[in-house]
């Protein structure tokens, strides 16, 4: 009965981790999902090497692509595996309490598979109440995980929809360009700087529910974007910008929504970083060259702007609070770096 105790305690470590990671709505820190966050570790850096020596970023990006929902069936697996070998060493500690006796350990890896899996194939018959509870257990437990799993990935697939939703949105509004600027000089050449608010609102709750949805399941982070040469990273830059850029250098209209949207954005670029160990980024790809640009370029599409000088150091104040965390994410998850303000047409 020595192989109990060992069983008992892969058994336990499986079902807490599945209960960590899938059960509680919140984010958990790296010792609560050891298994998730030593998948990642160990699998994403050679991912990213694989995407790296891949001579198109076309390749590169089905390669990088494959990695989350590859990690979700890698991970379903080892779990179901390290269940199947807990609950055999369970059983083979009663081993003379089945009918047939289990003469080896591979019957009764059989054994805890199949009733894992409730099969009930009944080529063994537990004679006593703890051998009877063990199996009963088994099949318990293959129902639980089984059940998580498929609410799991209907979950996921979901919140992957709904952020790129908006992401497909900005893409139209800004011409595929996908810069603050753009998305700025956009909806001022089409005569829509009136729904900036209602844009600026709109990518606030979609900032909140990234933060929410990716603080619970950081699988979601390696889902990449349905759309080539976009990111959810890229994104909230790219509206983080738009949003730093209209506070320092617009004038004339109501800023509330844009100074709301900055700082549950912010918030957001912080709290994820924390989140996948990230370290903000040593420096910034923003010079007053583009700057400048950028400010002639707003007062050509029509807006009223203010002198430059003031506005850069406000525009350097305003994106240190975003830009450092945003390099950082960028680079972890192997997006290409873009210069989120100005993009030459």
């Amino acid at each position: 009965m020595h192989e109990l105790i060992p069983g008992l305690f892969i058994v336990s470590f499986v079902l807490f981790d599945i209960f960590q990671t899938v059960v509680v709505p919140r984010w958990k820190p790296a010792h609560l999902r050891i298994m998730q966050s030593l998948l990642d570790h160990l699998l994403w850096p050679i991912w990213k090497f694989a995407a790296a020596r891949r001579s198109s970023i076309k390749e590169s990006e089905e390669i990088l692509g494959s990695f989350a929902p590859l990690s979700l069936i890698l991970l379903f697996l080892a779990r179901l595996f390290l269940l199947v070998i807990g609950y055999a060493l369970m059983m083979y500690g009663f081993r003379q309490e089945m009918q047939p006796t289990l003469h080896n350990f591979s019957n009764a890896v059989y054994l805890a598979g199949s009733s894992l899996c409730n099969m009930g194939l009944g080529d063994y018959l537990p004679i006593s109440n703890v051998a009877r509870g063990i199996v009963l257990m088994t099949g318990f437990s293959g129902l639980l995980v089984f059940a998580l799993v498929i609410s799991l990935l209907f979950a996921l697939h979901s919140f992957v929809h709904q952020r790129e939703v908006l992401i497909n949105l900005l893409v139209a509004r800004t011409d595929g360009l996908t810069s603050g600027l753009s998305f700025l000089a956009n909806h001022a050449r089409r005569g829509l700087t009136n729904e900036l608010n209602k844009h600026f609102e709109d990518w606030e709750i979609w900032a909140a529910e990234v933060l929410e949805s990716h603080s619970t399941y950081p699988v979601l982070g390696y889902f990449r974007s349905s759309i080539r040469g976009i990111s959810w990273v890229g994104a909230i830059g790219a509206v983080l910008d738009a949003a730093t850029l209209f506070l320092s250098c617009i004038e004339g209209l109501p800023t509330g929504a844009a100074q709301l949207f900055y700082s549950v954005g912010c918030r957001t670029t912080r709290e994820l970083a924390r989140i996948y160990g990230l370290s903000p980024a040593e420096t910034d790809c923003v010079s007053r060259q583009d700057f400048d640009s950028a400010l002639s370029e707003l007062a050509r599409v029509g807006y009223k702007v203010k002198e430059s000088d003031p506005s850069w150091n406000v525009f350097l104040e305003l994106r240190s609070g975003y830009a450092m965390n945003l390099r950082a994410l960028a680079h972890y998850f192997s997006i290409p770096a873009t210069d989120w303000v100005y993009e030459q047409r």
